[in-house]
């Protein structure tokens, strides 16, 4: 306080010197008075006003008055400034005078004010935590009386878990129901669906009842705009309601076609084994497709990559006066693997088609470090099929073996070099 009279003093110094250069005695002392006046006034209001506002403040809120307290609301602005130098004292006397305020607010039912002062605590600890849930809570129950479904469930899904409030999963139960047939009604089924899902109590009032309307409206919206699997995701819930089945079936049909036109038979069989025989949509017959693929089923198994499980590639050095021979062997894996895709065709045919790697010798020498194998890839082509042939040509030295669903690998090619040798390169490679 002495520091602040000091710089009072400081201030009528300066302006007495100024007056009496300018002006007579009298007046001078009336403006002395004035600017006495004014300069204590403005350093009142700055210095000592605010120090007076905190004592009140913390005797008040020792002696749990609460309305007294909460008046300095408006004064928070001065406080700062005047604590700028201190602002963990601050933060503690703006907690005292909004907590004050946030109970006056609550006592008067005023939660959606409550909670705003909740939130602008600069320093918040467990007792505005738990305020906050209690004013959301109570928001949530204002909100549905006022069918205001939406809100009620943004402020209730707020809630701590930790708060156990008492009736909360009943409150929220009938928000997500009642915001479900909203958007059900307002033909919005995709946010319906997500909603009504979050109902727990089995129980509810008709909950059966409204998840298959709102299932089967947003199946049927999906399988409108082609949106097939999210289809059979919600028309698999409602079971025999209606003609969802149909819509299933049709839904299988369609899916089942897009994995054959991928060429993934396989898919195409497991989605059309979960579809009616008797289903027919865009001009297939479930039955007759069903049967082509269920035709094809050992050929499907054959599809894909496999990787070799024996090997075995030779390289012979032969003597032609007496067939007598020598040459190197080699039974180690490379990674070598065949992969084959299977195409429907329209009259019920089939095509197979894919590569086959391997390796082989093409030359010979007494040396083994001079003697390696080298890696062949051959295209496979097999058109207009019904079954997978036991013997399939790739080409002059080349044959693909098929048997039991294993195929096999046979390479072999003879290199006349000379009058008296020859050399016989051979794999054989089963997948």
């Amino acid at each position: 306080m002495v520091v602040y009279m000091e710089k009072v003093k400081d201030q009528i110094r300066k302006i007495l010197n100024i007056i009496k250069k300018r002006v007579n005695k009298k007046m001078c002392i009336a403006l002395v008075c004035i600017v006495v006046i004014s300069i204590g006034a403005y350093m009142g209001y700055k210095y000592i006003y605010p120090q007076y506002c905190i004592d009140q403040i913390n005797e008040n809120y020792s002696e749990k008055k609460i309305e007294k307290v909460a008046e300095y609301d408006s004064k928070l602005d001065l406080l700062k400034s005047f604590l700028e130098k201190d602002f963990g004292e601050y933060r503690e006397i703006q907690y005292k005078v909004k907590i004050s305020k946030v109970e006056i607010l609550y006592k008067n039912k005023e939660f959606d004010n409550a909670l705003k002062t909740l939130q602008e605590i600069l320093k918040p600890d467990d007792v505005v935590w738990k305020k906050m849930d209690d004013c959301r809570f109570e928001l949530g129950k204002k909100y549905l009386k006022e069918k205001k479904y939406d809100k009620a469930i943004e402020e209730l899904e707020k809630v701590s878990l930790n708060s156990n409030k008492e009736g909360i999963d009943a409150l929220l139960d009938d928000a997500y129901y009642n915001v479900s047939l909203n958007y059900l009604e307002n033909k919005n089924y995709e946010s319906a669906a997500k909603e009504i899902q979050k109902v727990k109590n089995v129980k509810y009032n008709n909950l059966a009842e409204t998840k298959k309307q709102i299932y089967y409206a947003y199946g049927v919206e999906c399988f409108n705009n082609k949106k097939y699997d999210d289809a059979l995701t919600q028309l698999k819930k409602v079971g025999n309601y209606k003609d969802a089945k149909k819509y299933i079936d049709n839904a299988g049909i369609v899916k089942g076609e897009n994995l054959i036109a991928q060429d993934d038979l396989k898919g195409a069989l497991k989605v059309y084994n979960q579809v009616s025989d008797k289903a027919q949509y865009n001009g297939i017959k479930a039955a007759v497709r069903k049967k082509q693929l269920k035709k094809a089923e050992t050929m499907i198994k054959a599809t894909g990559r496999k990787y070799a499980s024996k090997i075995y590639y030779e390289t012979r050095n032969v003597w032609n006066y007496d067939g007598s021979w020598e040459g190197w062997s080699v039974d180690d894996s490379h990674g070598e693997y065949i992969d084959l895709k299977l195409h429907l065709n329209k009259e019920g045919t089939f095509n197979l088609e894919g590569t086959v790697d391997f390796y082989v010798f093409d030359d010979y020498s007494s040396l083994r470090e001079h003697c390696q194998v080298s890696p062949v890839t051959k295209t496979i082509n097999m058109r207009g099929i019904k079954e997978i042939p036991s013997t399939y040509k790739i080409d002059e030295y080349t044959k693909l073996l098929y048997s039991k669903g294993k195929f096999t690998l046979k390479y072999k090619k003879r290199d006349d070099y000379s009058v008296n040798f020859h050399n016989i390169y051979s794999s054989t490679v089963t997948y």
